[in-house]
C-alpha cells in the first residue's frame, strides 16, 4: 500500500504535488479534534465568532491572487495516481 498521493502534471508527467496519506489513527485523531473544536466553538460568544470570521475573510481577500493561482493552474485535466492506478479527473 502506498503512503503518499501524487498528482501528476498532464503537461509533462512530472509530480505536481505529493502528500502523505492519513492512517486510520490520523483520521480518528482528526475527527476527535474536530468534535472537541466544535464543542468549544459552540461556547464562543457571537461577537468573538464575528471577529474570527471577519479576520479569515480579510485574510482571503488579501491573498485572492495566490489562492486563485493554487486553485486554477490553467490545467483542464489532472491525473491522480493511487495504488498504481491512474485516473483522469475533468476539472
Amino acid at each position: 500500500m502506498h503512503d503518499t498521493l501524487q498528482c501528476l502534471s498532464p503537461v509533462d508527467g512530472s509530480i505536481y504535488v505529493q502528500r502523505p496519506l492519513a492512517t486510520g489513527a490520523d483520521i480518528r485523531a482528526a475527527l476527535q479534534a474536530a468534535v472537541i473544536a466544535q464543542r468549544d466553538w459552540a461556547h464562543v460568544a457571537i461577537d468573538e465568532r464575528q471577529r474570527v470570521l471577519s479576520a479569515a475573510i480579510d485574510h482571503f481577500m488579501q491573498h485572492t491572487a495566490a489562492i486563485a493561482e493554487e486553485i486554477d493552474e490553467g490545467v483542464d485535466v489532472v491525473e491522480v495516481e493511487y495504488s498504481g492506478e491512474v485516473a483522469e479527473l475533468k476539472v
